[in-house]
């Protein structure tokens, strides 16, 4: 469940502007502010709320109901002002979730790096192909020395030695790299200890 922002003129070739690739976007930063986790789109890392109730509130204020603290949501025309208002809202009734609700619209292509870097929260990205994997509250945890499928090009294969990025790889093409561990995207290794492909077309 990874939701991305897709800019595109709404014809109906494009899926009316892609509404539902779209769609994804609130859920996900929905999911991502309530609950934690990562989008693979942007690399961003989102702790979860520390009031699961609060967040929600912010859902309900920004339909123009009155949420937990009594605000009432000016209309929410895009994404960028329901991120907008409910970051605001987020600071002025719940600051601890300030940072899961902004990097959570961050995440998910809603606001900028000058937006994330103005209102001081400090997400947490991970480059694509990474020796790290996201840690709890921010912080980053170093992958164990070994070969990872890379996470946005199903064919490449990178190899990881204390905490660096030390080789690189790819499979054939029509092939892609076959994944022994999700969570880390830890590869299976062929005979020569390099990572095993198989056919990308089941």
């Amino acid at each position: 469940m990874n939701g991305k922002v897709v800019r595109d003129r709404a014809t109906p070739e494009n899926d009316f502007a892609c509404v539902h690739d779209n769609a994804l976007v609130v859920g996900h930063a929905y999911h991502l502010m309530t609950f934690g986790g990562f989008n693979s789109h942007s690399y961003v890392q989102v702790d979860g709320a520390k009031s699961v109730a609060a967040v929600e509130g912010l859902w309900l204020a920004a339909l123009g109901l009155t949420g937990q603290n009594g605000f009432i949501a000016t209309p929410v025309r895009d994404f960028a002002s329901l991120a907008r208002f409910q970051i605001a809202a987020a600071f002025a009734t719940s600051p601890a979730d300030a940072r899961s609700v902004g990097c959570a619209w961050h995440a998910v292509g809603v606001i900028d790096q000058r937006a994330v870097d103005a209102l001081g929260l400090a997400c947490n990205t991970l480059p694509y192909q990474s020796c790290w994997l996201p840690g709890p509250n921010g912080s980053k945890v170093m992958k164990p020395d070994g070969v990872y499928c890379n996470e946005s090009y199903a064919a490449s294969s990178y190899t990881c030695q204390s905490g660096s990025l030390k080789a690189g790889n790819a499979c054939i093409t029509g092939e892609a790299c076959v994944v022994r561990d999700p969570t880390t995207r830890a590869a299976m290794l062929n005979a020569t200890d390099e990572a095993a492909c198989e056919s990308a077309y089941p």
